[in-house]
């Protein structure tokens, strides 16, 4: 699984831009939990991992593009600017990574063709 991520507007560090914990879909995956509306690892896990790697700040122009693995930690800061901020992600996955638990995304299910 992967995702593919397509800034429409410009993305920047003062309108809350895309950030990347460069390294750590190598820590592999790592149990969120819901807090104040958003999923996210253990604090200590998270504050751990952000002193031994780098954070990449991902600033884009529109139409510019960055793919990542699943498991690399990722989030964004909320748009205090005066501009907006949108972004287009797209979310890759192989019918044999289907869910093994219970989801909010439903398990792969194979389409049938229709030949007229």
């Amino acid at each position: 699984m992967g995702t593919f991520f397509v800034a429409i507007d410009e993305c920047t560090v003062e309108n809350g831009c895309l950030q990347l914990l460069r390294g750590s879909h190598k820590c592999g995956r790592l149990d969120h939990t819901k807090d104040d509306g958003q999923f996210s690892p253990s604090n200590d896990r998270l504050e751990f991992l952000k002193k031994i790697l780098p954070l990449d700040v991902v600033e884009m122009k529109p139409g510019d593009a960055v793919f990542f693995h699943c498991n690399v930690l990722h989030m964004s800061e909320i748009n205090t600017s005066d501009k907006r901020r949108i972004g287009f992600p797209i979310c890759y996955n192989r019918a044999s990574n289907s869910p093994t638990k219970k989801h909010h995304h439903p398990p792969y299910s194979p389409i049938s063709k229709v030949i007229m």
